[in-house]
């Protein structure tokens, strides 16, 4: 990669910069726009993170219905292994439309330091301290409660919404898990699910049956018995959170509950994802400039190995990438067979996946590769990696979904998840060193499609670890970034140290604590 003449330097870094800008201006406009206030409210399981959005306040003094004299209010739940922050793309459209929103942090998720019991009864516990938070707002309307959930927060929410029925006249389950109705079923439940998700697509139809079937008219709704499912296309677990149809349907089946008309208004279109590419585009573009001249600070020693042989055994690396992963899957099914590997180093399906990592890297060194000690340089070069990764990838992920700023208990496992995901890093790191764009762009696709498919067989095929199936789509994203950026470091140990920094800290922002 060479420098760019210097006036072509100065215009790829003024795009670059102006696309930093203009992506926060935008990712953050709805805290200017809405009321966004972030608190720890007190509950019986200790203090819990939450946020409330409500509308702009000449909106949240007006009435949308004569049911009520205040605004309705919506609690939000999120899924296993995210936090409120997902779930903000439909908190700023329900806001938009006047409803007054509270999010929040499960238990063992976020910045939620009380640990996930395996009961889950903190969930109900966490939804009763949300509730009373809401309800403490004096515009919102106490006769007009909803809520929301995802995935595990939908079980949650369908739970509440039977647990409460005298306090929630609507439920919204995303992405539904199983739900026991009983002889309940939730008031004005609207079952939503992904076309490329089809366990939760059955789950839906399911649940649609033992609800009775649909009925969307206005009696329905007025007795507390309307039903629906909608199927949203195009999207899965995941990706449905951005969905504008998802969302925009939310919003509809909460003002048919509470007959509330609309003409006209400002309409939030969640446009996160975008801003985040945009993001990331820009630092790439910066990395484009800065690179050349980064690398010219630190002697390469890509080509030389362990005892001055050549780093790369042949083709053998080759095999490591193929085979390291599958074996990697098999030693962790053996291991599940002796300990909890879900719970390994007190958090859910993290210390399985770094140990999964680990087992893999390991093969694919001790097959493919003569590591050489690393240098003081290459090692300074990583910690400067990890800085333009935590800020370039990560840091606008605290506005999209992840809690990216970790709490104490969750950086005291940061450097255990990193030192495990070295390994690998370091085989990917020879690979690429020196290696032009086109090939690096082969060699992503070679590491990661093996990776992908071994961890897809090991969330079936090990118990407590299926999660691993839900957050895949995820992956091939965050080894992009690392393998872009990482390639600011022609030098493995430079690559090894700051991607394994990144994704060790990724790693631990996502899954709850045990």
């Amino acid at each position: 990669m060479k420098p760019l003449h210097p006036a072509a330097a100065i215009a790829v870094a003024l795009v670059g910069l102006g696309l930093v800008l203009g992506s926060w201006w935008q990712m953050t406009r709805p805290s200017r726009d809405l009321e966004v206030v972030h608190l720890q409210a007190s509950g019986a399981e200790g203090p819990l993170p939450l946020t409330h959005v409500m509308p702009p306040a000449r909106e949240a003094t007006s009435s949308d219905s004569p049911v009520g004299i205040g605004i309705p209010g919506v609690l939000i739940a999120h899924g296993f292994g995210a936090s409120r922050r997902i779930m903000l793309g439909y908190a700023y459209r329900l806001a938009y439309a006047g409803y007054g929103v509270a999010l929040w942090d499960f238990a063992g998720h976020g910045a939620n330091r009380q640990p996930l019991d395996e009961s889950r009864e903190s969930l109900q516990a966490n939804i009763d301290t949300a509730l009373a938070s809401l309800l403490g707002r004096e515009e919102i309307d106490p006769q007009r409660i909803a809520v929301v959930g995802h995935s595990m927060g939908s079980g949650a929410a369908m739970r509440a919404g039977v647990r409460r029925r005298d306090v929630f006249s609507a439920v919204v389950a995303i992405s539904p898990t199983g739900a026991l109705f009983a002889e309940a079923v939730p008031r004005n439940l609207l079952l939503q699910a992904g076309s490329l998700e089809p366990r939760f697509v059955a789950n839906a139809k399911r649940l649609l049956d033992e609800a009775g079937g649909s009925d969307e008219t206005a009696v329905a709704f007025a007795a507390g018995a309307a039903r629906a499912m909608e199927i949203i296309p195009g999207v899965e677990h995941m990706t449905i959170l951005f969905s504008d149809r998802s969302q925009e349907s939310v919003v509809d089946w909460l003002d048919s509950a509470y007959a509330i008309e609309r003409d006209g208004g400002p309409v939030y279109t969640d446009r996160r994802g975008l801003l985040y590419a945009l993001h990331f585009v820009a630092w790439v573009l910066v990395a484009r400039v800065a690179g050349p001249y980064v690398r010219r600070l630190v002697p390469q020693g890509a080509g030389r190995g362990h005892g001055g042989l050549p780093a790369i055994r042949a083709r053998w690396w080759v095999v490591g990438i193929v085979v390291g992963p599958f074996a990697a899957t098999a030693a962790l099914a053996a291991t599940a067979m002796a300990l909890p590997v879900g719970e390994l180093g007190g958090m859910l399906v993290a210390g399985a996946a770094a140990l999964w990592f680990f087992i893999f890297g390991i093969i694919w060194l001790a097959l493919g590769f003569r590591p050489s000690r690393p240098r003081l340089a290459s090692l300074a070069l990583g910690i400067g990696l990890f800085a333009v990764l935590w800020v370039a990838a990560g840091i606008m992920v605290q506005h999209l979904a992840l809690q990216w700023m970790l709490i104490p208990a969750r950086l005291a496992r940061w450097p255990v998840v990193a030192l495990a995901m070295l390994p690998w890093q370091l085989g990917a790191g020879f690979v690429q060193a020196g290696a032009p764009v086109k090939y690096r762009v082969g060699l992503y696709f070679a590491y990661t499609l093996p990776i992908l498919a071994a961890l897809a067989l090991a969330g079936i095929t090990v118990n407590g670890l299926f999660f691993l199936t839900l957050v895949l789509p995820a992956l091939p994203v965050a080894f992009a970034a690392t393998a872009f950026l990482g390639g600011i470091a022609n030098d493995p140990w430079g690559y090894a140290t700051g991607n394994a920094l990144f994704l060790g800290w990724l790693v631990v922002a996502i899954f709850p604590l045990a």
